[in-house]
């Protein structure tokens, strides 16, 4: 165990995002309710955990590992967890518009979206990953993106490898788009301290 630790890669801030997500989402350390068998409805939230991190970002990551994650963000690494919660709430405020948005456009009635809902969010990350990039690129996603081809090519099957290797790639820009947001995040909360700090100064002063 004490090995496996050590070899333990560190958590990505994406991974975290997911991590504390399900964690509060589930009231993990009970602070709502006080629930019978409590550890092993624990546990079950952790294999819950575990299981989504190695289908969402391919990693292999023990239940230890995530109570000692917890533990630290929520005693040693508060600033950490703040911004974990802003980001949370900025996806979930995304996530409200986004369905508020699609209802307004769906017809009433009409269970069509019941069909594709689980790739409902793909133009939302395409888009949020546009929104990132912009920035970096000096330009306009539009004038990079492809219009769709009609060739034959559109019409062969996709092999198991193409979609090993697309699904890697998406997981990794995945991670690397949270990862961006809670850097952006911290350099907002260290922009909101240093502006607490000026006007307590300039308080302290005058």
């Amino acid at each position: 165990m004490e090995q496996d630790r050590r070899r333990a890669t560190a958590m990505t801030c994406a991974e975290m995002v997911y991590m504390v997500q399900i964690l509060e989402k589930h009231d993990y350390d009970g602070r709502k309710v006080v629930y019978q068998h409590a550890n092993t409805r624990k546990d079950g939230i952790l294999t819950k955990i575990v299981e989504g991190l190695n289908s969402r970002f391919r990693v292999l990551r023990t239940k230890d590992q995530l109570r000692k994650r917890w533990s630290d963000l929520k005693l040693r690494e508060r600033e950490q967890l703040n911004i974990i919660h802003r980001i949370i709430k900025k996806k979930q405020i995304k996530k409200a518009r986004a369905l508020a948005k699609r209802n307004r456009r769906q017809p009433s009635g009409d269970s069509a979206i019941d069909l594709t809902d689980s790739t409902a969010d793909a133009p939302a990350e395409v888009a949020e990953v546009a929104q990132v990039t912009e920035g970096f690129l000096g330009g306009n996603q539009e004038d990079i993106t492809e219009e769709p081809h009609s060739s034959s090519q559109d019409t062969l099957p996709i092999s198991d490898v193409e979609v090993a290797v697309s699904t890697h790639y998406q997981t990794k820009l995945r991670s690397c788009i949270e990862s961006l947001q809670c850097a952006k995040e911290a350099i907002l909360l260290l922009q909101e301290q240093i502006t607490g700090l000026i006007e307590e100064m300039e308080n302290d002063t005058a």
